[in-house]
Order: C-alpha cells, then structure tokens, then sequence
C-alpha cells in the first residue's frame, strides 16, 4: 500500500458506521495490508485495545504508505494515552513528522 487507497476512506469518514465496509474488507480478497489496516479499526470498535496494539504493530510492518503509518502511530499514540501508558517517543515522533502529516490527521493530533 503506497498511498492509502480511496476504498479505504469511508474508514475515515464514517467513523465507525462503516463496521459492514471493514467486514466486507475482511471477508474479500483484498490486499493482506487492507486488511490489517482494518483489523485494526476493528479491534478498536469492539474496545480490544491491547489487541489493536497487536494490530497496529502487523500493519506498520505490512504498510508502505507514509500517510498509513502517522494515522496507524496516531491510533497507537491515542490508545497508550487511554491506557494510562502514553508513548513519550511516540508523541515527539509524531511532533517532530507534524508539518508534513495531511490536514485532517493534524486535527487528531491536535487533541493530544
């Protein structure tokens, strides 16, 4: 996946009304990083979030896209902060990477 592809992008906006899009993603024969970019969303939804962690380590080894990794680091980053674990590295990363991250990603890094 070099860039993320616009089939994913209900992902972004409908939040999580698009459940039935990420199950079809899973249940067809899409590209292996397709669906670990949506496994991840998936554990997220059901509140899993030690295995969205799992999840987000699979698909940043899967991802090629620059776009795909901030927004998976921005999911790990949200998750280790709700855990009571937040990821110092992780946020500087992040920070360091901000300029060059697309508009409406800033905006979810903008709430940490």
């Amino acid at each position: 996946m070099k860039k993320i592809p616009e089939v994913l992008l209900p992902l972004f906006s409908c939040g999580s009304c698009s459940r039935p899009f990420v199950n079809y993603l899973l249940e067809e024969s899409f590209p292996e990083s397709w669906k670990a970019f949506a496994r991840v969303f998936r554990c997220i939804w059901k509140g899993e979030y030690e295995k969205a962690l799992e999840a987000i380590e699979k698909a940043l080894k899967l991802c090629e896209s620059a776009t795909a990794r901030d927004i998976l680091m921005a999911e790990k980053l949200s998750i280790t902060r709700n855990l009571g674990k937040p990821d110092e590295k992780l946020y500087e990363l992040l920070k360091k990477g901000f300029l060059s991250c697309r508009s409406w990603l800033e905006a979810s890094l903008c709430q940490f």
